[in-house]
């Protein structure tokens, strides 16, 4: 099997994280750091039925402390980041839409595995052991910034909703949405994003955008809702 190769252009698509750092960030908070951004990208992808890509580390470095990380290839065809350049981009904007929700401006629930992400982001910061963290895509500008002020004001929502919130993805099969009338309705939710809630065993869908709005939900037969 080959190893994916690198393309070794200035513009390449490389998602970056860059500690301005007080102390040495230890080891332990560095590893947790890159397994939560695997993670990450691993949810990311399944979500968007993404195949053969992963994350992986090409760059780190001290100083101020940094790594970064790109979408390349797997399994046996050679691959390269070049091929994955929309990926990482997306995914950034993925990492912003949950650092959104961390800083309660979404009206949307946390995943326990997205909260463990943008944790271990600001971990360093908690801790004492850096004083800011931009992540940012080659070229543009921080899709997250963190300091000590930002990390004392996150996750806002209750530890309760955190559990029971489950994200709908992008490419979610459609819903049977229950109204208050004799015929039920179907809406689709295909291309969109909301937020399902169990609540006493009743599932609920807070679409985005949609005000806020608690509607009444079934899974369609074959539907299968799960919290990764």
């Amino acid at each position: 099997m080959s190893d994916p190769i690198l393309l070794d252009e200035p513009d390449r698509p490389i998602l970056e994280v860059r500690y301005d750092t007080a102390v040495p960030i230890g080891a332990t908070e560095f590893g947790v750091l890159i397994q939560e951004l695997g993670k990450g990208f691993e949810r990311y992808a399944r979500r968007r039925r993404l195949r053969d890509v992963r994350l992986a580390v090409v760059g780190a470095g001290l100083g101020s402390h940094w790594i970064e990380v790109a979408a390349v290839g797997t399994g046996s065809a050679v691959a390269t980041v070049i091929k994955y350049r929309k990926e990482i981009y997306d995914f950034a904007d993925f990492l912003g839409k949950l650092f959104d929700i961390a800083k309660g401006l979404r009206g949307e629930g946390a995943k326990a595995a997205d909260k463990k992400l943008i944790d271990a982001i600001s971990a360093p910061i908690a801790k004492g052991q850096a004083t800011q963290v931009n992540v940012t895509v080659f070229g543009g500008s921080p899709v997250i910034t963190i300091n000590q002020a930002t990390t004392n004001t996150l996750w806002p929502t209750s530890p309760e909703e955190e559990r029971d919130a489950l994200e709908v993805g992008r490419a979610a099969p459609s819903l049977a949405i229950d109204r208050p009338s004799k015929s039920p309705v179907l809406r689709a939710l295909v291309g969109r994003f909301g937020t399902i809630l169990n609540v006493k065993g009743q599932w609920y869908v807070r679409l985005e955008g949609g005000e806020g709005v608690m509607n009444p939900t079934t899974p369609t037969p074959g539907v299968n809702l799960t919290d990764d």
